[in-house]
C-alpha cells in the first residue's frame, strides 16, 4: 500500500531557514491511499512510525516526478523527508499547506 502526501500543516510560518528545523516543524500530513482512495491526516510521529517501523510507502509528486519519502533522525527529533536519487530534498516542504 502506498500513500500520496497531498498536504502539510507546519506549526511555524514562515518556515525556518534550516532544512531540518523546517521538516521538524511539520506537525501533520494529509494523504490519500492509492488503492482504496481513502484519505486522512496523520501526525508527524504517526507518519514516521508507519514509514519506518511498519514499512509503509509514502511519496509526493513534484512536476512529473515521484519522490519517495523516508524517515530521518535529528538530535531534536524524528521527521520525514523526500529523497531524489541519493540526495535529500526539501520538496516535501513545497506540498500545499492545509487547515485542520
Amino acid at each position: 500500500m502506498a500513500v500520496k502526501i497531498t498536504g502539510i500543516l507546519p506549526k511555524i510560518s514562515p518556515r525556518p531557514n534550516d532544512s531540518v528545523l523546517a521538516h521538524l516543524s511539520v506537525e501533520f500530513f494529509q494523504w490519500i491511499n492509492d488503492q482504496t482512495q481513502q484519505s486522512g491526516v496523520s501526525s508527524r510521529s504517526l507518519m514516521f512510525d508507519w514509514i519506518v517501523n511498519k514499512k509503509g510507502i509514502a511519496y509526493i509528486k513534484k512536476d512529473d516526478k515521484t519522490l519517495f519519502v523516508f524517515g530521518a533522525n535529528a538530535p531534536t527529533g524524528q521527521y520525514i523527508r523526500a529523497l531524489e536519487g541519493t540526495k535529500w530534498t526539501d520538496d516535501l516542504l513545497d506540498v500545499p499547506e492545509f487547515r485542520k
